[in-house]
């Protein structure tokens, strides 16, 4: 099978980024199916500063690049399949453009949204939802990554929409952790972008209680970000025992995280953040905001959820894990058994594999009616 993606790859790292990176390579190993990637990942980031200008220009030069890359590519060897992924936002209007593409070239499209606040974004009737319409009416079938978007989508009738959440690579997780030497106990860590939409204010606000409760515990932050925004945020003369770290890369990120004891996720919303699912594999705890696919993961006794931009919520959560052994350990083996069962690479690519070659088959029976 012929699949192209028109996705972000790596550098910079991020959600969607991670899962390019790992789903091809998979496919690269595991298949004999031909690739083609077009990549949409900016040249700059948020956490680096980009203004609003930026944003818009940059954003507008991606659309038109990966327009005129898939054009070609349709020149060349046409694909059976495009896979477009999204993060909503700006890059709406470079999604528009190529599903429109594939919709005239008779090529089956899957839209696969991979962030959160899909039913606000399409109940507010603003322009963002407006051209995330037009994109769902252009799609051939569009994947949700949790289920408060797979029923928000299934609500428009405008698309074919499935569930199927975001993979990890199981084993190489465990050989990274394998490799990794010595223990990090007592450190509470969080992984991602630091920016305040993650819950960072939140997070250093609780920290002052919880250092004070137990002061040999150390919260490490993992992540890009802006110094001029967040230094005063992690000011270490007032929040004690805070390392904040910067950018690592993924492997380096997985030995913090199999070394620590707890991961925890405030975010104001989520998409299905991998960084759980990796946690996950290690058997750690996880305190996360109930956002996204978070309560779909951590449910049933896999981690402690809270409210977003709750500081106190995140105290409570991080004493009570903090001040238990047991607790965390049997959260974090059921939530290990979760993952290996559901979101193993293999187990998700199947997945994508069935649903390609379904809508493959039913394109061909269509062209000969």
């Amino acid at each position: 099978m012929k699949i192209a993606f028109v996705c972000p790859t790596p550098p910079p790292y991020g959600g969607i980024t991670n899962w390019s990176k790992m789903l091809i390579a998979y496919l690269e190993n595991a298949s004999k199916d031909q690739i083609y990637v077009i990549n949409t990942s900016p040249k700059s980031r948020t956490a680096d500063g980009r203004t609003l200008f930026d944003r818009i220009f940059g954003g507008l030069a991606v659309a038109i690049r990966a327009s005129r890359e898939f054009k070609s590519l349709l020149k060349r060897d046409s694909p059976d399949i495009v896979h477009v992924t999204t993060s909503g936002g700006l890059g709406l209007f470079r999604d528009v453009l190529v599903l429109e593409i594939a919709r005239r070239a008779k090529i089956p499209a899957v839209y696969h949204v991979h962030y959160g606040k899909i039913p606000q974004t399409l109940a507010s009737g603003g322009f963002e939802a407006s051209l995330l319409r037009a994109s769902l009416r252009l799609c051939t079938t569009a994947i949700a990554i949790d289920r408060a978007t797979e029923s928000s989508i299934r609500d428009t009738g405008l698309c074919e929409v499935v569930y199927i959440g975001n993979p990890v690579d199981v084993y190489k997780l465990k050989d990274v952790c394998r490799k990794t030497r010595g223990e990090s106990k007592n450190t509470v860590i969080f992984l991602g972008w630091v920016v305040e939409t993650k819950g960072i204010r939140e997070l250093m606000d609780a920290w002052d209680s919880v250092s004070t409760a137990f002061p040999d515990w150390q919260l490490t932050l993992v992540g890009p970000y802006d110094s001029n925004r967040i230094d005063a945020l992690v000011n270490k003369s007032r929040h004690s025992g805070v390392s904040l770290v910067g950018e690592l890369s993924h492997d380096e990120a997985m030995e913090r995280l199999c070394k620590a004891s707890i991961l925890v996720l405030p975010s104001y919303s989520e998409g299905f953040p991998n960084v759980v699912l990796e946690a996950m594999v290690y058997g750690k705890a996880v305190l996360a905001t109930s956002v996204g696919a978070l309560p779909d993961l951590l449910g049933d006794g896999r981690g402690v959820l809270v409210e977003p931009r709750s500081s106190i919520q995140i105290s409570d959560g991080l004493k009570k894990l903090m001040n238990d052994d047991v607790l965390r350990t049997s959260l974090g083996e059921r939530a290990e058994r979760f993952v290996k069962e559901n979101f193993d690479i293999a187990v998700v690519a199947n997945r994508y594999r069935l649903l390609w070659t379904r809508l493959v088959s039913e394109r061909h029976l269509t062209d000969e009616k």
